[in-house]
């Protein structure tokens, strides 16, 4: 029985006894190798008579990664599961099982195995250790996801000195939290397995002001996406990374060129976007080089709107460009209003000029713009914060529906201290006071000088019954107006 597929028992009988091992299976894992015979007879009873030892870890691994390719969780964990218990010290089968128990969604079993095999404080298995980092680094990271994965990073160096993934990712993670000469230290060592850290390094060296070996870098990194980009150009991702490489060499024409080829070939969403961001950096460059050319700069901005109107880095320039009544601003929004006109109507261009309006006091102005961003894209929780604080306020106030609208932003970003004061802000007015401080307490935390909230805060203490508190609160508010009012008549200010 040399085909694994043979001698694995199916029906009612087996399903019933997998169902008991699951259930019985941390027990297992802690008893191991006390109770391996039981363990052993139990899993493998209608085959072991008639197979070698060798023979069936030969034959479960061919299944499991037949299985394991075809995305056959339940039937891969199966395998794993009896490989585990027929070699109880092999750590790569412990891992392998912890893998498709996790994907089964089993994340009890899952996390039991991983805490023994990538345990914070020791060395491990270091291909567990780097999967434990490689998941904490995923999706809203705070300060203990980052620390937690360093650590468990380096203890897979630890235990493999000459792993290039934990290398990588510890570099990554390291310029991530500005640590650049421990970052440059890991990246460097992994350069040659990992060709693509070579735009880190440069982005690296250009920070730490070696201009350099930064374009040395660049150029390494040009040739190797050009060779790959000869031999197939049609790989999305080469060009891409091609087209950054020539950005960090501030040839930004050639690096347009680049995507804009690519776009003639595959209409690839990715493309679009990094010709957005390209466009923004070369913004930057502009703008620090030439401060002066607005002209210059806008032509920038518009050209990258065009290729990708709804790009937020390309919107926070334009944005800033209107922040207040000058020529230069009008200009700036005369480029968002062509981009409606034109039938290019993106949630972000109408968000921008929403704020515009806002900024301006033309209320009326700001909420078409975004209502209109929020039927474009539901989702877009910057709008809905925006929209709720508008419509707390005034004649027209529709507090329910403010409520509504920044619910719904709080419960798909609850990490945004903005949007909870927000939330405080439409509770002031719904007079529900109590809630109202709590939620106006996280937003002060993030944005002390805000003066609405200060009088927000005020007006709750007043309501709670409590106006020794509200004092210094509607004193900060009103020093923070006189200080903008200050700022504003001085000469030179905007």
């Amino acid at each position: 029985m040399s085909d694994l597929r043979a001698v694995i028992v199916e029906g009612s009988l087996f399903r019933r006894m997998w169902s008991a091992l699951r259930r019985s299976f941390l027990t297992i894992l802690i008893c191991l190798p006390s109770v391996l015979v039981i363990g052993t007879t139990l899993v493998l009873w209608g085959v072991a008579a008639s197979t070698s030892h060798d023979q069936l870890i030969a034959s479960y691994q061919r299944e499991a990664e037949r299985t394991g390719q075809a995305k056959d969780h339940a039937r891969s964990g199966i395998c794993f599961e009896r490989l585990t218990s027929l070699e109880p010290t092999r750590k790569d089968f412990q891992f392998r099982l912890a893998q498709e128990l996790s994907a089964l969604g089993d994340a009890e079993l899952a996390t039991t195995l991983l805490t023994r095999l990538a345990p914070i404080d020791e060395p491990g298995y270091p291909e567990a250790q780097v999967w434990r980092a490689t998941r904490l680094l995923q999706g809203e990271i705070d300060r203990n996801d980052l620390t937690d994965a360093e650590l468990h990073l380096k203890q897979a160096i630890n235990g493999q000195p000459d792993n290039p993934t934990a290398r990588r990712l510890l570099g990554q993670l390291y310029f991530r939290v500005g640590r650049l000469e421990e970052a440059e230290r890991q990246l460097v060592q992994v350069v040659q397995r990992h060709p693509e850290v070579r735009l880190l390094l440069s982005t690296i060296a250009r920070e730490q002001g070696k201009r350099e070996q930064s374009l040395s870098w660049a150029k390494s990194a040009e040739k190797h996406y050009r060779e790959l980009l000869t031999s197939n150009p049609n790989i999305i991702q080469a060009r891409a990374l091609l087209s950054a490489s020539l950005g960090l060499q501030d040839d930004f024409p050639s690096a347009v060129q680049v995507l804009t080829d690519g776009l003639a070939r595959d209409n690839a969403e990715g493309l679009r976007n990094a010709l957005g961001e390209l466009y923004a950096r070369w913004y930057d460059v502009r703008s620090k080089d030439a401060p002066e050319d607005l002209g210059g700069r806008l032509a920038v901005l518009e050209q990258g709107l065009r290729h990708d109107p709804a790009n937020l880095a390309l919107m926070d320039r334009i944005s800033h460009l209107m922040g207040d009544d000058s020529k230069e601003a009008e200009k700036a929004r005369a480029v968002l209003r062509e981009l409606l006109t034109t039938g290019k109507a993106t949630a972000g261009a109408h968000f921008v000029l929403g704020i515009d309006a806002y900024r301006r006091q033309k209320l009326e102005e700001a909420r078409f713009h975004w209502e209109h961003a929020l039927e474009i894209a539901p989702r877009f929780a910057a709008v809905a914060n925006n929209l709720a604080w508008l419509l707390a306020d005034g004649d027209n106030a529709d507090l329910e529906r403010a409520l509504a609208l920044i619910d719904a932003a709080l419960q798909s970003n609850p990490g945004q201290p903005e949007f909870h004061g927000t939330r405080g802000h439409v509770l002031v007015r719904l007079k529900r006071w109590r809630e109202a401080v709590r939620e106006i307490e996280v937003g002060l935390a993030a944005n002390s000088n805000n003066p609405e909230l200060q009088s927000d805060f005020a007006d709750a203490y007043d309501g709670l019954g409590l106006p020794h508190l509200a004092r210094p609160y509607r004193d900060k508010a009103q020093a923070i107006r006189a200080d903008a009012a200050r700022k504003r008549s001085e000469p030179g200010k905007p």
